[in-house]
């Protein structure tokens, strides 16, 4: 199909909007089945179906009508007055505003869209509504797609479209000709959109809550084994996302829409002794349809190959084709030790806990299971990710915490190449402690290319492009692990000091705004709000947002950010006060004493303690040239210095 007629299709009138004008007299349109499309949706105008991934959407008839008026005039505002006279006849008797507002919400619902991050329906105040996606006319029986082109539009009133009735015998001989040549000549039909799959948490059936580590444990295994299948075709939800569903009385239905997945597998864990029993249903969203369900008894010993085993069915059950390599990799599973693997399972589950008291505990247990089996790699990757966290978190320093999370990663890959976690996180070693910025890039695009539904991957590497001030890529990586990983806090609130740190304060403030509404006491959420506050010089609100983010979190949270705003206030005792508690900590954070007195313009101080922080090769530095609390001393050449000695971007 040519441009030309796609436009023409998509910017014509009529009372059944795109469809009206495929209709029209020729008989070569007519006879074809179209259906527009935008993302991962379809709708077809004719049967007034709408599709996500291929299934149904149960959509009521005015949030439809609503739709089609939207699609009818992409690109263009449809006033709430157009929607009144198209959707409700003047002889209808309804409280209008209100059936407007739940036929949006509505839509908007079955879209996984919002009013405040719009994707598809934008709001316009006082006016209405516009469509703002692009779309693609598709022959639903051939597969042709063809992108349309922007509706032109004239600020302020609709575009005129001029009468072309004797261009449609031309335009069906160009689509007739042009589909031959496309079929014979042109490239195949592409695979559909990827598939989703939520792993909801298995249900502990052993009567003690002692065992939820174990089931907590398998449910995160399943979520990797299943993330490595076929990643171009099924995208896994990630482990964080799956858990706050952990004991929910929601519908399955209602998960799906939450979370934008296809299918669900949920299912049920009893160990006893040395045997554990899994029952498992996989469930089609769209329907709520049982598409398969099992039960499993395996000794505990043979796990991994259960895993395995569960995996390929799941694969089989939704149309996967798994390639040579991957089949190998699910058949080559080998028998762990039942100790080690219960040592890995509790070091899993303390690590997802993320306290400075649980990440200690995390070692041992996976210290443990490299005890019990030396050549056991996924146990090596939890120590590596442990090791990488102390330093953030202030209990060790540096130089005691990075060499050892290297040499833990580098221990995984060299027992499996394939996994994943140990790319990532030696790509995090490289990039914060090594500053080796060439092979931080390489683990992290390899953590990525062998799992892309690793959200954790997607997040390390966007925090990597944000301190190489390669914005743009940052913040795209960032929202791909915020999809993968809807309800994780910390990935949510990274995304918005990511754009806080590439000078986008509305969409950051947005982005805070969301992680506090998802859960009013999580601090780091309001330690950002407080650096972005910083920079608009609202200096009692960035006090009032870092003293609520260090009380939420009982002490555990960098007070440089306040002590800034405290120097920046004229508050320079309670800022001088911080800084000695701070000198005083087992780990002094140089970088953040230096932060503060930067806020105090005392920036020989400053400079001292950023050269000390680079002695001792302080992880923070990384954020150097991205992070604007160090404004104040960028047009000091000692400082361009120290950013050249660490080989950051100029």
């Amino acid at each position: 199909m040519s441009r030309t007629l796609a436009k023409h299709i998509l910017s014509c009138k009529g009372n059944d909007g795109v469809v009206q004008i495929l209709a029209i007299r020729s008989p070569a349109v007519k006879s074809r089945n179209w259906v527009v499309r935008f993302g991962v949706f379809q709708v077809d105008l004719e049967a007034r179906e709408l599709r996500r991934h291929g299934l149904r959407i149960k959509l009521q008839e005015k949030p439809f009508q609503v739709l089609a008026l939207l699609l009818e005039h992409r690109g263009q505002v449809v006033t709430r007055e157009e929607l009144r006279e198209k959707l409700w006849p003047a002889d209808t008797f309804v409280d209008f505003d209100h059936s407007v507002n739940t036929a949006v919400n509505k839509l908007r619902e079955a879209l996984g869209d919002s009013a405040e991050n719009p994707r598809f329906i934008e709001t316009i105040p006082r006016r209405g509504y516009r469509f703002i996606a692009p779309v693609e006319v598709v022959e639903a029986t051939a597969g042709l797609t063809t992108t349309a082109e922007p509706v032109p539009t004239v600020a302020g009133r609709r575009a005129r479209i001029h009468p072309v009735w004797w261009l449609v015998p031309a335009l069906a001989i160009l689509v007739t000709v042009g589909y031959g040549a496309w079929h014979r000549f042109g490239p195949r039909v592409q695979p559909p959109d990827r598939v989703m799959l939520a792993v909801l948490p298995l249900e502990n059936l052993s009567g003690d809550p002692g065992q939820e580590y174990f089931s907590d444990g398998l449910t995160e295994e399943m979520i990797t084994q299943l993330s490595r299948l076929q990643p171009e075709r099924l995208g896994v939800i990630a482990r964080t996302s799956a858990m706050y569903y952990k004991g929910t009385k929601k519908r399955v239905d209602e998960i799906g829409h939450e979370l934008g997945v296809d299918f669900v597998l949920e299912g049920s864990v009893r160990r006893e002794a040395e045997r554990v029993r899994i029952s498992a249903r996989l469930i089609r969203v769209g329907d709520q349809i049982t598409v398969w369900t099992k039960s499993y008894e395996w000794d505990i010993q043979d796990i991994l190959a259960l895993q395995s085993d569960i995996a390929s069915t799941i694969a089989r059950e939704i149309s996967l084709t798994l390639t040579p390599q991957v089949q190998a990799r699910l058949a080559r599973t080998s028998l762990v030790s039942p100790q080690a693997y219960e040592f890995y399972l509790k070091g899993r589950y303390l690590w997802n806990q993320r306290t400075p008291e649980d990440l200690r505990k995390a070692i041992a247990q996976f210290q443990q299971a490299v005890r019990e089996d030396a050549n056991f790699a996924p146990a090596y990757a939890g120590l590596a990710d442990c090791y990488n966290l102390l330093s953030i978190y202030l209990v060790a320093s540096p130089q005691e915490a990075f060499p050892r999370a290297r040499a833990a990663a580098l221990r995984a890959l060299e027992l499996d190449q394939t996994l994943a976690s140990a790319h990532a996180a030696l790509g995090y070693t490289r990039f914060r402690f090594d500053w080796d910025w060439e092979k931080a890039e390489e683990a992290f695009r390899r953590a990525i290319e062998l799992e892309p539904s690793y959200a954790t991957a997607h997040h390390w590497y966007g925090e990597y492009l944000v301190a190489m001030r390669r914005f743009k890529e940052g913040l795209a990586e960032i929202e791909i692990a915020r999809k993968l990983d809807p309800l994780s806090l910390i990935i949510s609130a990274d995304a918005g000091w990511f754009h806080h740190l590439a000078g986008q304060q509305e969409l950051a403030v947005q982005h805070l705004q969301r992680t506090i509404e998802l859960a009013p006491d999580f601090a780091p959420a309001y330690i950002y709000l407080g650096e972005i506050y910083i920079r608009k010089g609202m200096y009692p609100e960035a006090i009032a947002a870092c003293q609520k983010g260090i009380e939420l979190s009982r002490g555990g949270s960098k007070p440089a950010c306040l002590a800034y705003a405290y120097a920046r206030a004229g508050r320079r005792t309670e800022a001088m006060k911080i800084i000695e508690e701070l000198k005083h900590r087992a780990y002094p954070s140089p970088v953040s004493i230096a932060i503060i007195y930067a806020g105090l313009g005392e920036n020989e101080e400053a400079l001292a303690w950023l050269e000390r922080a680079y002695q001792e090769r302080n992880d923070f530095l990384v954020h150097l040239q991205s992070q604007p609390l160090f404004d104040p001393l960028r047009s000091d050449a000692r400082f361009r210095n120290l950013v050249g000695r660490i080989g950051l971007p100029q």
